[in-house]
């Protein structure tokens, strides 16, 4: 997934933020996946446009 808006960023961080709620120890093996790849692509998100 490649975060390219705004928007996509603040979409991104809600999804984070409701796995967070779920706790790790709750998530599913799909849910570790898409948390993995959705918090690398927020990562560089970061990186490109808060330096």
């Amino acid at each position: 997934m490649k975060i390219e808006t705004n928007f996509q960023y603040f979409i991104a961080m809600i999804v984070i933020a409701s796995y967070l709620r779920k706790g790790f120890d709750k998530l599913s093996e799909t849910e570790n996946r898409h948390l993995d790849e959705i918090s690398r692509s927020v990562e560089n998100w970061e990186i490109n446009h808060y330096r």
